[in-house]
């Protein structure tokens, strides 16, 4: 036992949750300091090099708990409304590949984009801590964040083709659809945590951003294998979700 009194991992465990705690209000892991870091978690600043050669080493141990903490709940919440959508789709089988993706985009929008930010509300520290450090002054915690939205990205197009959501895509569109979902959703959180009174809009930003881009995506679709039906069905069921597309503010 180390003569702090505390187990060896405990004492590692209680520098993380401080630095989550002090990062939240400085918006930095860099900035805090060794004595700030051992008041707030209640020990002896020198405990830190005991664990830690740098603040960067403490920064990427905090990402790597917060990663684990969001990334399978993250998955399950996804594939739960998956599954709902798949579910709910049984009847509409006859309907062209091209269509019945859109039908299973409006209702994927509406689960996911739910299951997400309900996520946000109970996890606002993670989300801010990770977003701050994306854009922060370490290369190494952007370089690690940027890794980490890139392995979120993967898990929703591994999703997406596992359940078969779209097999009109390649795995390269999915890839590419995911990327650029995972992302902005990524940097709306901030801005949901922050403005409460805006977060409905948000919400319905956001799924018209998700909604757009698999819609416009299915279009290039239709044209590139001259499913000129499912072009004319898609242009009709386009705007029922939240108005024409070209009216949409992609930034909620």
């Amino acid at each position: 036992m180390p003569l702090n009194g505390l187990p060896h991992a405990r004492g590692k465990q209680l520098l993380i949750d401080a630095a989550l705690r002090l990062a939240v209000e400085t918006r930095s892991i860099r900035s805090i300091g060794v004595r700030e870091l051992g008041r707030e978690a209640g020990l002896n600043p020198n405990t830190f090099y005991r664990h830690f050669r740098t603040m960067d080493d403490l920064g990427l141990a905090l990402l790597d708990q917060i990663v684990q903490e969001l990334r399978l709940p993250l998955q399950e919440l996804r594939r739960k409304a998956a599954s709902s959508v798949l579910l709910n789709g049984g009847s509409k089988k006859n309907l062209s590949p091209v269509i019945l993706g859109l039908e299973k985009a409006k209702a994927m929008t509406r689960e996911m984009v739910a299951s997400f930010f309900d996520f946000v509300e109970l996890n606002s520290s993670a989300f801010i801590v990770g977003v701050s450090e994306l854009h922060g002054s370490s290369p190494i915690l952007r370089s690690a964040l940027h890794n980490t939205l890139l392995d979120f990205s993967k898990d929703l197009a591994d999703d997406a083709s596992l359940l078969e959501l779209f097999p009109c895509f390649s795995r390269d569109k999915l890839d590419e659809i995911s990327c650029l979902i995972i992302w902005h959703f990524f940097h709306l959180t901030t801005r949901y945590i922050e403005q409460t009174v805006e977060r409905r809009k948000i919400r319905l930003g956001a799924e018209k951003f998700m909604l757009t881009l698999i819609g416009g995506n299915l279009l290039i679709e239709a044209e590139r294998t001259a499913d000129l039906s499912s072009i004319s069905d898609v242009l009709r069921a386009a705007p029922a979700h939240h108005g024409d597309f070209s009216g949409a503010n992609l930034n909620g």
